[in-house]
């Protein structure tokens, strides 16, 4: 079964545990062959053992969620790619 964006989104963030109202987001891409993802992900700086957490939670679900459903979320009133974006409000 495909995850949805949120759910993809919510385990980035729960593995990453980033800084205390750090973002991380989700972006709907439009993927050119069968090997790329049709999501984008990123996030402003933090600290190293964040960073470290993100980009390997990234690389894991690049290769096992390639494809995620975006059903889910609300498509932007310019008619642009969708876009979602989460932080945690506590401190990790």
């Amino acid at each position: 079964m495909m995850k949805t964006a949120n759910a993809l989104l919510e385990e980035l963030l729960d593995y990453v545990a980033p800084p205390r109202g750090c973002a991380i987001y989700l972006a709907e891409s439009d993927p050119q062959d069968e090997t790329e993802t049709n999501w984008a992900s990123g996030a402003p700086p933090m600290p190293d053992p964040a960073l470290d957490r993100y980009t390997w939670k990234l690389a894991e679900l690049r290769r096992s969620d390639r494809l995620v459903d975006w059903s889910g979320v609300e498509t932007p009133s310019d008619g642009g790619r969708k876009i979602i974006s989460k932080w945690r409000l506590e401190a990790i």
